[in-house]
């Protein structure tokens, strides 16, 4: 999109590269961030050339309609001792499984089948990425339940002082904790692995 996750990596120390399918938001990075190092296409599509030490695809595997070929094309462009981190929303997240079961919780917080062309479960991303022989590493179901009141927090306190506003900015805290702490269930699924 915007190239936030390589300004960060930049900012780290990383040498980072982008790929952006969208022709509009390769021109925003052109014009607003001329010193990504960006490629326009698809990752399959783009030239060999010195292996990366970590591809991150976030929330990206859910929109491609050929995943075995997206790994693979992961796969070619790491170093022999390279890190996967894909992220994606997590079809069997309590959230989802609620809604589909009892009608409650609100889009914002669950996944809607339709919006993906694949959905994915810690056993299918896990089988998918075994077939394409990664090698696991570690797999994280995560609530994000601090994403949304995080985010709530500044519509509905915004610039405003007051207790409402510190009770608010010392909850966000201990929810970013339960995020990690819930083993399963958790509406973001990442995993990392290795080639």
């Amino acid at each position: 999109a915007t190239g936030n996750l390589l300004e960060v990596a930049r900012a780290a120390g990383f040498e980072a590269h982008g790929i952006e399918l969208n022709a509009a938001y390769a021109r925003w990075i052109a014009e607003h961030r001329p010193h990504i190092r960006l490629f326009s296409g698809r990752l399959e599509e783009m030239p060999a050339g010195e292996p990366f030490d970590v591809v991150s695809a976030d929330n990206v595997l859910e929109h491609i309609h050929e995943p075995r070929l997206f790994l693979r094309a992961i796969r070619e462009r790491l170093a022999p001792a390279g890190l996967a981190a894909i992220r994606s929303p997590n079809f069997h997240s309590l959230p989802r499984l609620a809604r589909s079961a009892f009608g409650i919780g609100g889009s914002g917080v669950s996944i809607d089948p339709d919006a993906h062309p694949c959905n994915y479960t810690r056993h299918s991303l896990l089988a998918l990425l075994a077939r394409e022989r990664f090698h696991l590493q570690r797999a994280v179901e995560r609530f994000m339940v601090s994403y949304p009141l995080k985010y709530g927090m500044a519509r509905r306190f915004g610039g405003r002082g007051g207790w409402p506003a510190r009770a608010a900015r010392r909850l966000y805290p201990l929810c970013f904790a339960f995020d990690w702490l819930a083993p399963f269930g958790g509406v973001d699924l990442a995993v990392f692995a290795r080639r």
